[in-house]
């Protein structure tokens, strides 16, 4: 159990991430709760705000995912896309294992592979705001703080670290590029990434 007393089980984690308590749920599995995924092809509309997102497609589709919203998150990139340009935005480099094979068996490294993790700010959900009435299925999008290399096609690791807020309509576009602005910083303070 927990300092709390909370009693660990499956079935509470997954509670815990129906609900987006991503804390209390990597806290009962000792780690944060993770994904791997395959970044994929978006419309740039992130890029047009200031906060380019990569489009992550899970490599296993029936990982279950924490509840909508938006959240901070650690991203484990392969070190062979990180330039001298994006090191400084580095939390810390990785060794560790990859995913054995990706969705279609073709292996994806070596074990003990080089990661670069760096923060991000992951949305979960349909982005109402900028598209009209919302994609028809959510997605995850992740905005890698300080980092700027090409990842398109590549797998990722997504670690979920805090949930910050619900996902919502804006009333303008501003009004969410100022909110992207406040979830940058609280995304810097929750994992304590100082700007670059």
């Amino acid at each position: 159990s927990l300092p709390d007393g909370s009693v660990i089980s499956s079935s509470a984690i997954r509670a815990l991430l129906r609900s987006g308590d991503v804390a209390r749920a990597g806290a009962m599995l000792g780690r944060p709760y993770s994904l791997w995924g395959e970044v994929g092809y978006g419309s740039g509309k992130g890029a047009g705000l200031g906060y380019p997102t990569a489009n992550i497609d899970p490599l296993d589709s029936a990982k279950m995912l924490p509840a909508p919203g938006v959240y901070a998150v650690r991203v484990h990139l392969p070190a062979d896309v990180i330039t001298a340009e994006d090191r400084p935005g580095l939390l810390e480099s990785a060794r560790g294992e990859l995913p054995e094979v990706d969705r279609w068996g073709d292996p994806l490294g070596a074990p003990g592979t080089a990661r670069g993790v760096y923060a991000g700010m992951l949305n979960h959900g349909r982005a109402p705001t900028v598209h009209e009435g919302g994609l028809p299925a959510p997605r995850l999008e992740v905005h890698i703080l300080d980092f700027s290399g090409y990842i398109r096609e590549r797998s990722l690791k997504i670690e979920w670290i805090a949930r910050l807020r619900d996902e919502r309509t804006f009333a303008t576009v501003d009004a969410l590029r100022e909110q992207l602005r406040i979830d940058e910083q609280a995304v810097r303070k929750a994992l304590r990434a100082p700007r670059a």
